[in-house]
């Protein structure tokens, strides 16, 4: 009975079972049988007949196809509750590539004429089925882009900050392979096409200082403007805006907002009305010295670089208590490989960690506040499970708000160098809440509010608490934004077998009673390592600290806990890079060359076929259905 509501659970969270009713779930989980994969084992290989449909328990799964020289190129993962195999049985009936396990699985298989059957009489299993292949056709092409690649670029700026700037763009752009073209704004029409028509990009260099008479006229014609803003020159800066407004309000909706901060700024200024876009707005530290980067601007640098290319790299922080300390070790080992990112998402101690992160903090910085800080007092320590406790104060008082208002002040989401979006659950409604703006200290509360810990947040008709109980890894919230590649952070995956002093070999005699605290902080981790399991699907590179020797409330323990994580981003590094690598040859390749065809082409006729055999199964006709 356990297992068969186990898989009513899984299936209820998998994308293909969506809208489902209870009683067609659990129709469906009592043919599930289960089989074991080891890590390694490939389960089948390219053109195997296909003669069940499987759905993954546990573990992870990758699809594998021979391209030129690489004999198991990469083409997709599987995460828990994802379905295996359908998409081959209702075409062709042979498997389209090699699935491996990447670590031990357990797989849960349905006989091929079960699920055939499944597909005549559940209509909304055939609309998931052809609406997730569409998503991770869309995921696979790269057409799940927020924007076009901007083949001429208008610059805006005032005086030597923003010229200087620009030129460090520049400089990175042209050691990338671009070859481009600096235009004025009083060069002839024949002359930008021709330039155009030259370069793989143009850019379009306006100094308000020297505003030629008719700027507007090219200007408006760019793919792109950039509004290279100081905010010593910010209301210098409206002017040339409002005319842009006036004149050329089409083109408002193409301009991205590049504040170039002081040396030591961190944070955005809180502009006028004036400047709220469409687009998000872009921090940019300068030091004022070209030879000499300081962190923040080198990181701002890249951020630019990439959006003017067309990349967006996402990184996905999942909660876990204390053990979200090891995520500042992942953030150090990338940071040391120079490996940034456009859009940040986190739950809970994710979210804690990655909004001072997004703020410009360093990881070592955090490491040393969060040990300093979260240190009990001798008092603590000398009362039983006095950790447990002094946690539990720490909600109960407000002191959460205290400690970080010292270093976030009543800094704003928006504000922020790195966008970043945390996770929250509403009671009242029973949906997450995704927080973008508003201030920063709020959206850490609001996602660190453990039930039974603190009393929800009663913010705006919503009662909130923390995001793990809904969505614990949210790099779903990351390729809703139009992340290409997906990196997450699991400090929950790997959990000792033990709670309370138990463990299961402990004979029924000797097993201690547990406490009410610690029995909450044991659902927690439990919650929160199920739900990382269900949320992975989104993710392209998984990273997972062994965390299991820490307890869910030791943060004096950060400086361990970053050293796992940095252990964990090592075992991935040469993976992550490569993909970053691929994303970065696609940003100005020609259309897709044979090799990738071999991959691609075969989805989309599949996908191709699906919408036939959808429609098919409307009519009834089971025949119709089956391969060949």
């Amino acid at each position: 009975m356990a297992d068969l509501d186990a898989n009513i659970e899984l299936l209820r969270h998998s994308p293909l079972c969506e809208g489902i009713e209870d009683a067609d779930l659990a129709h469906m989980a009592a043919e599930l049988r289960p089989v074991q994969v080891a890590a390694g084992v490939y389960f089948s290989r390219i053109g195997d007949p296909v003669d069940s449909v499987c759905v993954l328990a546990t573990g992870r799964m990758k699809v594998t196809v021979p391209v030129q020289n690489n004999p198991d190129q990469e083409l997709m993962y599987f995460n828990p509750g994802d379905f295996i195999n359908h998409n081959a049985l209702l075409d062709t009936g042979r498997s389209p590539g090699n699935l491996v396990a990447v670590e031990p699985c357990r797989l849960l298989l349905i006989p091929d004429k079960t699920f055939l059957q499944w597909f005549r009489t559940m209509p909304r299993l055939a609309l998931n089925i052809v609406r997730t292949l569409n998503r991770r056709v869309h995921r696979i092409v790269g057409l799940q882009k927020p924007e076009g690649l901007a083949k001429t670029v208008c610059a805006v700026y005032a005086g030597q900050p923003g010229r200087a700037l620009l030129a460090l763009v520049k400089k990175v752009l042209d050691a990338k392979g671009e070859c481009l073209a600096d235009l004025e704004a009083t060069v002839t029409l024949e002359q930008w096409d021709q330039a155009v028509r030259a370069h793989d990009r143009v850019f379009l260099d306006i100094d308000i200082d020297r505003l030629p008479e008719k700027w507007l006229e090219l200007a408006r014609r760019c793919d792109q403007m950039l509004w290279l803003v100081e905010p010593a020159r910010e209301a210098d800066m409206q002017r040339p805006f409002a005319e842009l407004r006036e004149r050329a309000p089409e083109a408002v909706d193409r301009v991205m907002l590049v504040w170039v901060l002081p040396e030591g700024s961190m944070v955005a200024p809180l502009w006028p009305p004036f400047w709220n876009l469409r687009r998000r707005h872009f921090v940019v530290e300068w030091s004022g010295h070209p030879e000499r980067m300081t962190r923040l601007q080198q990181q701002g640098i890249d951020r630019l670089v990439r959006r003017l290319r067309g990349i967006t790299l996402g990184l996905a922080l999942a909660g876990g208590g204390a053990r979200g300390m090891a995520h500042l070790g992942v953030l150090r080992a990338l940071e040391r490989e120079r490996i940034g990112f456009d859009y940040l998402a986190g739950t809970s101690c994710g979210a804690m960690v990655g909004i001072l992160y997004a703020a410009g903090y360093t990881p070592d910085f955090c490491i040393d506040a969060f040990q300093r800080d979260l240190k009990p007092s001798r008092l603590w320590t000398l009362l039983p499970k006095g950790r447990n406790w002094h946690l539990l104060w720490k909600f109960r008082t407000r002191a959460w708000e205290k400690m970080l208002r010292r270093y976030l002040h009543d800094w704003t989401l928006e504000q922020l160098p790195i966008p970043f979006h945390s996770v929250t659950a509403d009671l009242v409604t029973t949906h997450e809440i995704i927080r973008q703006t508003g201030d920063a200290v709020h959206a850490i509360l609001e996602s660190i509010n453990l039930p039974g810990m603190s009393v929800p947040i009663n913010r705006d008709g919503m009662s909130l608490v923390d995001g793990g109980i809904l969505n614990n890894l949210p790099a779903d919230v990351l390729t809703s934004r139009g992340a290409d590649l997906v990196v997450g952070v699991s400090v929950s995956r790997k959990l000792r077998s033990e709670f309370a002093g138990n463990s299961p070999s402990m004979p029924t005699a000797r097993m201690r009673k547990a406490g009410t605290l610690e029995t909450l902080y044991r659902v927690f981790e439990t919650q929160g390592h199920s739900l990382d399991g269900m949320h992975t699907r989104s993710v392209d590179v998984l990273i997972e600290p062994d965390t299991s020797p820490f307890s869910f409330v030791e943060f004096t323990r950060a400086a361990e806990m970053a050293v796992a994580g940095e252990a964990a981003t090592e075992i991935v590094l040469a993976s992550l890079k490569q993909k970053i690598a691929n994303l970065e040859q696609r940003a100005f390749a020609e259309p897709p060359q044979k090799q990738e065809e071999l991959v691609i082409r075969p989805v989309l006729e599949t996908s191709s076929g699906l919408v036939e055999r959808a429609a098919q199964q409307a009519s009834g006709s089971l025949e119709a259905l089956k391969p060949g």
